[in-house]
């Protein structure tokens, strides 16, 4: 059966934010800290977790220093 737990949106400065209820978190593993791929599909709010810091790196701007030798 679905898990399905209504969330209620709030306006933080510019942005709009819902929380992650504690038992989707729990089933999904997601902790705090943890980076998230948020998309969009067939009118649906998608959420992921990613294992990548390179990928919000990249997506930040955040170049990497070359490691000295």
């Amino acid at each position: 059966m679905p898990l399905t737990i209504p969330v209620k949106v709030v306006k933080i400065g510019n942005s709009l934010r819902m929380t992650i209820p504690k038992p989707v978190a729990q089933a999904l593993g997601i902790k705090e800290g943890d980076v998230l791929d948020v998309g969009l599909t067939n009118g649906s709010m998608m959420v992921k977790r990613t294992d990548s810091k390179e990928r919000i790196d990249t997506i930040l701007g955040i170049e990497k220093k070359p490691s000295k030798q």
